[in-house]
């Protein structure tokens, strides 16, 4: 047995192969693709990727609406949802909330609290009523939810404070979702 190549074998050799460099273009997908990564990276490690809260209030008729929620959230995440009625004055012995279907079926609940004393939904809005005790100035409801894992994009809604079955006042909000 020889030591030299066979004819239908190349050398050995420590060379690198030339047609494994990589070209210009590939070296600039690739630094695309890391500074890619570390920006999403640093993202993720600064919150930028998580929920953002934020609240939207109005006053209307001796009446205070304000509505705690997340301008963005993600899937699958335990997502705020807190809507607080004030007033000078004692409150009515019953206060209705109504809030757009489409936003909370976005939404696994996990409870309401306080619980209300009646609850429709008429496939346009869900309607709460709740039972306020004598002399309260302040009602707050926490919808305690989590965001569900195939929602995205956004969802809009409005929250409206209903006394006596008519709309007080109302304010809109909208949701982010971030895949």
């Amino acid at each position: 047995m020889s030591d030299s190549p066979r004819e239908d074998q190349p050398p050995d050799s420590t060379a690198p192969d030339e047609s494994n460099d990589p070209t210009a273009v590939d070296l600039a997908y690739r630094r695309i693709l890391v500074g890619f990564a570390g920006l999403t990276l640093a993202a993720g490690l600064l919150g930028v990727l998580g929920i953002r809260e934020t609240e939207a209030s109005v006053d209307s008729n001796g009446y205070e609406l304000a509505i705690r929620y997340a301008a963005v959230t993600r899937p699958g995440l335990a997502t705020p949802f807190d809507v607080t009625v004030t007033r000078d004055q004692p409150l009515p012995a019953q206060v209705g909330i109504a809030v757009s279907s489409s936003y909370l079926a976005a939404f696994d609940e996990n409870g309401l609290d306080p619980a209300p004393s009646e609850s429709f939904n008429d496939g346009e809005e869900q309607r709460w009523l709740f039972d306020v005790p004598e002399g309260e100035r302040r009602l707050t409801v926490s919808f305690d939810a989590r965001l569900e894992p195939a929602v995205q994009w956004t969802r809009n809604a409005t929250v409206s404070l209903l006394v006596d079955e008519e709309e007080v006042t109302a304010v809109d909000l909208r949701t982010w979702v971030m895949p």
